[in-house]
């Protein structure tokens, strides 16, 4: 699995997923009020990219250290590295004027821990691909969820 993920070409399967996000996240995206796109896209960006961390705290990473193309990967990190990178986007969701939209964090608080679970079991740990698929994921998965959040309740 560490083999096929350290080559640099996506292949069919990967350009299918990469299309499927972008077209997930487009048919969101569009279907969101026009006065809330940006704290939209703001919240979801902010917070794709704290849930990316916490899979960056809570695995270790597999690859090693000498051969990766980013070589602080491996570092222990501290629990303080987690809630502060939270902070700004769990703030963020304050200007949505409801508490109503913090539902938003449980699908995408369980599409992390199911991939921490998958990535634990395939590979033992992380790497910077399983970090940026959790941000993708978790950003389609927090676009959707806002857009059932405006729609059905």
């Amino acid at each position: 699995i560490l083999a096929i993920m350290k080559d640099s070409t996506i292949g069919v399967y990967g350009a299918i997923g990469l299309l499927s996000v972008l077209a997930l996240k487009a048919f969101a995206l569009s279907k969101i009020e026009h006065s809330g796109i940006i704290i939209t896209l703001i919240c979801g960006h902010t917070l794709s990219r704290a849930f990316a961390t916490l899979v960056m705290y809570f695995l270790p990473y597999v690859s090693e250290v000498k051969t990766s193309k980013s070589k602080n990967t491996g570092i222990a990190h501290p629990i303080s590295m987690p809630i502060v990178n939270l902070l700004l986007p769990l703030s963020l969701l304050y200007f949505y004027n409801s508490y109503v939209v913090y539902i938003v964090l449980i699908p995408c608080t369980l599409v992390l821990i199911h991939l921490i679970l998958k990535y634990k079991k395939w590979i033992g740990g992380y790497t910077g691909d399983c970090a940026g698929a959790v941000q993708q994921i978790t950003e389609v998965v927090f676009y959707i969820s806002i857009l059932a959040l405006w729609n059905y309740i």
